[in-house]
Parts: C-alpha cells; sequence; structure tokens
C-alpha cells in the first residue's frame, strides 16, 4: 500500500486492515501449531493464548467466552463516532 493511500484512509479503515493482518498472523501461528507440537503442549496453546487472541479479535469465534470489547467492535465504535461527527456539521 502507497503512503497517499494510507494518508486517505480512515482510521477505521486502517484498524482494519490491521485486524486482517493480526488473523492472517494468527492463522499462521495456528498452522505451526498444529504442525509441529502435539498433546498437552498443543491444546494449552490452543485453549491459551490462541483463544484469548481470536477471542480479543471478533466475537466470531467458537470459544465459549469472549472479550468485553474486540477489534471488530472498536472499528464498529470508530465508524459510528465519526458517522455522528459528519453528521453534526
Amino acid at each position: 500500500m502507497s503512503a497517499d493511500r494510507k494518508c486517505e484512509e480512515s482510521p477505521a479503515d486502517r484498524l482494519e486492515d490491521l485486524a486482517v493482518e493480526f488473523a492472517e498472523t494468527l492463522g499462521r501461528a495456528k498452522a505451526i501449531v498444529e504442525r509441529e507440537l502435539t498433546g498437552s503442549v498443543r491444546e494449552r496453546a490452543r485453549r491459551g493464548w490462541i483463544a484469548q487472541i481470536e477471542m480479543a479479535l471478533s466475537h466470531d469465534h467458537t470459544w465459549l467466552g469472549r472479550a468485553s470489547t474486540p477489534l471488530t467492535e472498536t472499528i464498529d465504535e470508530l465508524r459510528a463516532s465519526v458517522d455522528s461527527q459528519e453528521d453534526s456539521r
């Protein structure tokens, strides 16, 4: 992405781009865990830090718990805030 495009993107768009990058990176990390670890070590990683990251990114996951404010919710709130500021003008 060019420097000019980054300047034109809204903060919500930039956060959304980062959310995609985080999800892609998590996918690569999960593949390493699945490929290289076994047994309880794999399960601790999967139920520990992998679960925490998935819950922090979005409410769209298979875990029973959830983050109080995932990244996707912050993005939505930022967009709504910008929209309401624009409507006030």
